[in-house]
């Protein structure tokens, strides 16, 4: 059972920041000594250091918020969003005065992943059928006390799939600019928890499960509906982010930290892997954030509809290519975080319509893998509602060990041997393990959660200091995790350290500036075949040649080393300290 925190994480800042339309830009900008601001007027920041302060005037700075002075992770508190005519203003601002403004990183812009084609009101229920619902309705309809978190855009309340008990929470629910952007969310939403049993439309996956809708899209959302208790959440957007995965998680510090909040508050977050780009060859292998980030499933297509060998090779039972055979045109996202596929072509779902100004639903015949997505959240919630103590990576396990691995042995699909996951999406089969195995899932040990219970550390050294001749060397210890192990080390804003090999598990500190403060985001991740564990910890060690020095590990208030979990309270200084 999930511990709850009342900590006061400021949700949604980062979409409320308001967009200018003399072509501001906003910047996400570091600074970890408070001291640096002087003060803040009429959204104007004026700095310690003189000349930054000519380049806030010069770069026309509109805007400055603090984007999370309560979180729980201390770097997250020394965010801000700063509105300006040019993200140059930050890079200028980092290469000018590293210690003051040590990190900036531009806000995503999030991109629908869905197209709708002209023939309104084509598509079926039939994919249903081809992952297995009715015999996972036969185990589980869902529960009320389970719900689904949905971010997205604007949600069509007058449709009845969307009313009476099955909103728990409705926020931010604006009409977007474009048409072709009215119906998403509703279709998401929809097809992950639709009414049903109510003679109308179509039936939604984990359909007795409530929804908590959000009409913003952004990973701070998806972190605040953790907070209200949301077994899974949902996001069907995103975008391309090329084809180096390191650059990726070292851009995306704080989306990244969002998507781990979440997971370790218990809950997990489903992604669409994206629609690759028709036309352009090689397009779809990039990466897609932030279904590519860690504690994410990434899911992408699988044709449903005909049968193979049969007399069209558009969308085919198990291809992952619309088309068979056409890896360029309507090829959508393949690449090494895919977790799992899931029907994305014509799907029958519904609606809104912008030209209607009563805004009741259409019928759709849905294609993309913003549809996909929302079907393994919504088999999510009918295991969760099931299994109630299940946790985020025990939820990932159990749909990825059933998951149809015979697709990926198709000729068609061994091009992209690798990228497609554990396989195909197969809801029966789930339930019925889960339903099997309710004794035992919740405290398998085969999939308890990887813990980083602490580093060892050989010496307080410094590096460049001779007390001891010791160089210092950091050691992981890893709990329920299977080796090898892999990891990655990310400084965060305010480390003066320098590691020989920042994907070494057991790295040694080859130097130290200034404080000597040792500051960097851990991640371990492990061998397991089915559903790869990731752990995560926060490596915080005052380096020092005097007899004193502070050993500061911080992972979080829930941290699955025990499933259920039972920490109850916390250092209050929110850091392990020792001297």
């Amino acid at each position: 059972m999930k511990i709850k925190f009342y900590v006061a994480l400021i949700a949604l800042l980062v979409s409320y920041v308001p967009v200018l339309s003399n072509a501001q830009v906003t910047v996400y900008l570091s600074i970890p000594n408070p001291a640096t601001i002087t003060r803040v007027s009429a959204g104007v920041p004026t700095f310690s250091i003189a000349d930054a302060n000519v380049l806030v005037s010069r770069y026309n700075v509109t805007g400055f918020t603090q984007l999370y002075p309560s979180h729980r992770f201390e770097f997250m508190q020394h965010v801000y969003a700063l509105q300006c005519s040019d993200a140059a203003f930050a890079v200028a601002l980092k290469n000018n005065w590293p210690a003051a403004f040590p990190y900036y990183e531009l806000p995503i812009i999030p991109q629908n992943l869905a197209y709708y084609p002209n023939d309104w009101g084509y598509g079926n229920y039939g994919y249903l059928n081809y992952i297995g619902m009715p015999n996972a309705w036969d185990i589980s309809k869902g529960d009320t006390g389970t719900v689904i978190g949905i971010s997205d855009n604007y949600f069509d309340m007058a449709n009845p799939d969307l009313q009476h008990y099955k909103v728990k929470r409705l926020t931010y629910n604006v009409s977007p600019n474009y048409s072709w952007d009215f119906g998403h969310g509703t279709t998401v939403a929809g097809i992950a928890s639709g009414g049903t049993d109510n003679h109308y439309a179509y039936p939604g996956v984990g359909f007795n499960c409530r929804l908590d809708l959000v009409g913003i899209k952004s990973t701070d959302v998806l972190a605040s509906m953790s907070d209200r208790n949301c077994a899974a959440v949902n996001a069907s957007w995103g975008t391309n982010a090329g084809f180096d995965l390191g650059y990726i998680f070292n851009t995306t510090v704080y989306d990244q930290t969002n998507l781990q909040y979440a997971y370790e508050n218990g809950t997990l977050t489903v992604a669409a892997a994206g629609n690759g780009q028709t036309g352009s060859p090689g397009f779809a292998g990039q990466y897609f954030t932030p279904a590519s980030l860690d504690h994410v499933m990434s899911v992408t297509n699988v044709g449903w509809a005909n049968a193979r060998n049969g007399s069209t090779n558009y969308n085919v039972q198990g291809a992952h290519e619309c088309y068979q055979g056409d890896s360029v045109n309507h090829c959508y996202q393949h690449n090494t975080r895919v977790d799992i596929c899931a029907p994305a072509f014509d799907l029958g779902a519904i609606t809104a319509d912008s030209a209607d100004t009563s805004r009741h639903y259409l019928p759709l015949a849905g294609t993309g893998t913003s549809f996909a997505a929302p079907q393994v959240t919504g088999v999510a919630g009918l295991l969760h509602s099931l299994s109630p103590c299940i946790s985020p990576y025990q939820l990932e396990w159990v749909i990825k060990s059933t998951a149809d691995t015979a697709i990926l042995n198709y000729s068609e699909n061994l091009r992209y041997t690798g990228r497609l996951g554990a396989g195909g999406l197969r809801a029966g089969v789930a339930l019925n393990y889960a339903s099997s195995n309710l004794s035992s899932l919740c405290n398998n040990p085969a999939t308890q959660t990887m813990f980083i219970q602490g580093v060892e550390f050989n010496t307080i050294c410094a590096p460049g200091y001779s007390s001891n001749g010791v160089v210092p060397h950091l050691i992981p210890v890893i709990t329920n995790g299977t080796a090898p192990f892999t990891a990655r080390w990310v400084p965060i804003p305010g480390n003066e350290a320098t590691l020989n090999d920042v994907k070494a598990l057991q790295p040694t500190v080859t130097a130290a500036t200034g404080g000597k403060l040792l500051y960097y985001h851990l991640t371990v991740y492990d061998s397991d075949p089915v559903a790869q564990k990731v752990a995560d910890k926060i490596i915080r060690i005052q380096l020092d040649t005097a007899a004193l020095s502070d050993f500061a590990m911080r992972d979080s208030y829930v941290d699955m080393l025990d499933e259920p979990n039972s920490q109850a309270t916390v250092d209050a200084r929110n850091w392990e300290i020792w001297h």
